[in-house]
């Protein structure tokens, strides 16, 4: 009779040096499964780290190793990919039996993950693979289609490959279109909630004279963000005060607010801990997540877990994953794409802090983080997984 395989866990994150979500997830992920799996850590460090000492911070809670190949970003541009490799080569290297691995990829660029396996064709007990995107990302022209929507669908012949998505709404859409791998396709719940407690400050006494805004996370152009400066910086339409404060995405967007002045815009560019986050949010009245209509909006924001942790109500777009969030759990107030041109009348006329209509949002956002934060969400997220039962 065989001796049972003792498998081992890894978690892995390829972009950990980007600004924004990758590194923080990595660590809220990580803290939230420890006392049921304790898992081996490995992520990929780029060479233009703007937040060293958090991730420092971050790489020694989690006991984790790393790797700093910076020659395959210099071949691949982009630090997904580069990272992805880098991972998969690690684990050829480093581990003299992956059949004994249960891997989960916290983000991976699907069609260099498809491609660097047949180089390094390594085979564990499980590959799991959390994606951000639709289908249709991997098939934008023939070119794509004919090459990185053909090595992505070689995935799922994989025996050991699963994808996960963040949303219903994308797993939905992987699974419409590969149908014949449904059941290796699943929505995977964020554990970005769980273990923290809900913060909330009074935020009345300071909105007596004028109502905050915050643009928070990942400062892109697809937030709306030259709109909402023009609109801030015009006295005349005493809509409030806006802050900006996160990491700003591209060198244009960065050259372009560094330029910018004006009395009722506040611009931070950095990347934000996560005391610094709790204090900008628990400041602000209003979380703007407007997302343009070139972004995908069945992709998920983690700012909706900022706002419901720090008690910040959302603005948003209907439709899609966040706008639907927004209403089904109502947490904030949404518009219609179509009223942008009315944004500074409808900002202006947004309930006071100090009225029944606002306070009660702050109760369902309270009572939304209740769900999110509960252990509950971590027995499904492991059970999805297969992390519980293997």
């Amino acid at each position: 009779m065989s001796e049972k395989l003792t498998i081992k866990y890894l978690l892995l994150q390829p972009w950990f040096s980007a600004p924004g979500h990758p590194a923080q997830s990595l660590i809220r992920t990580y803290r939230a499964i420890y006392d049921y799996i304790q898992p081996e850590v490995i992520v990929y460090k780029s060479h233009t780290d703007h937040h060293t000492q958090i991730l420092e911070e971050y790489i020694y809670e989690s006991n984790a190793s790393t790797i700093t190949d910076w020659r395959l970003q210099k071949v691949f541009k982009d630090l997904l990919a580069a990272g992805t490799v880098a991972l998969v080569i690690y684990i050829s290297k480093h581990y003299n039996n992956p059949q004994n691995l249960s891997i989960f990829f916290l983000d991976s660029n699907l069609y260099i993950l498809s491609f660097i396996l047949r180089l390094y064709p390594i085979k564990p007990q499980r590959l799991n693979v959390l994606c951000m995107v639709a289908p249709d990302f991997y098939q934008r022209n023939k070119f794509s289609s004919l090459t990185k929507w053909f090595l992505v669908k070689k995935l799922f012949s994989l025996p050991f490959f699963y994808l996960y998505l963040r949303t219903p709404e994308l797993a939905k859409a992987w699974q419409e279109e590969l149908p014949e791998y449904a059941d290796k396709i699943q929505y995977l719940p964020s554990l970005e909630l769980y273990g923290s407690k809900f913060h909330h400050t009074s935020k009345i006494s300071n909105a007596c004279q004028i109502k905050k805004f915050v643009v928070a996370g990942q400062i892109r152009p697809q937030k709306s963000v030259d709109i909402l400066f023009t609109l801030f910086d015009n006295c005349q339409l005493n809509i409030g005060y806006l802050k900006i404060a996160g990491k700003i995405v591209g060198s244009d967007l960065s050259h372009k607010l560094s330029q910018k002045k004006s009395h009722n815009v506040t611009i931070i560019d950095q990347f934000l801990s996560e005391d610094q986050m709790k204090d900008i949010l628990s400041d602000c009245h209003y979380n703007l997540i407007l997302y343009t209509d070139d972004w995908d909006n069945r992709m998920e924001s983690s700012m909706l877990f900022e706002s419901m942790k720090y008690g910040c109500p959302i603005i948003a777009f209907e439709r899609g994953w966040l706008g639907n969030t927004v209403q089904k759990e109502k947490i904030g107030w949404t518009i219609r794409r179509e009223q942008i041109g009315e944004l500074s009348n409808i900002l202006a006329n947004l309930p006071h802090p100090a009225t029944d209509e606002y306070q009660a949002i702050l109760d369902n956002l309270n009572r939304s983080h209740n769900i999110w934060s509960s252990a509950e969400i971590v027995h499904i997220f492991l059970n999805k997984l297969g992390w519980d039962k293997i």
